[in-house]
């Protein structure tokens, strides 16, 4: 299983008690790369302070999964030159930020 996979497993099943990876429950498309420049970054993913030291573009991991009526995304944000360097990551449901700025650090080995 890819690190970044691993990360959104373990978070969503601590956090939310969601298993993924069941038959019931798989991700939908794997993963997504999409570059995006700070100023196009909204500050409920991450403050303007935060942004403060961090490369311009960041590079923005997305996974999604359903389960029933729910759409759930998973951002890790890293470095756009260094894809291994991971700043932070967030979380929605249904188009809705239920956590920004998550620390995956606890979710990896």
């Amino acid at each position: 299983m890819e690190k970044e996979t691993e990360v959104f497993v373990r978070y969503m099943k601590e956090r939310y008690c969601i298993t993924i990876g069941s038959p019931m429950v798989e991700l939908r498309d794997g993963w997504e790369a999409v570059t995006i420049y700070h100023e196009e970054i909204d500050s409920d993913i991450l403050t303007k302070e935060r942004l403060k030291g961090l490369p311009d573009p960041l590079l923005f991991l997305l996974t999604s999964h359903e389960e029933g009526n729910q759409e759930w995304v998973f951002s890790l944000i890293v470095n756009s030159n260094e894809p291994t360097k991971w700043y932070s990551a967030y979380c929605l449901l249904n188009d809705e930020i239920v956590e920004s700025e998550i620390l995956f650090e606890k979710y990896l080995n």
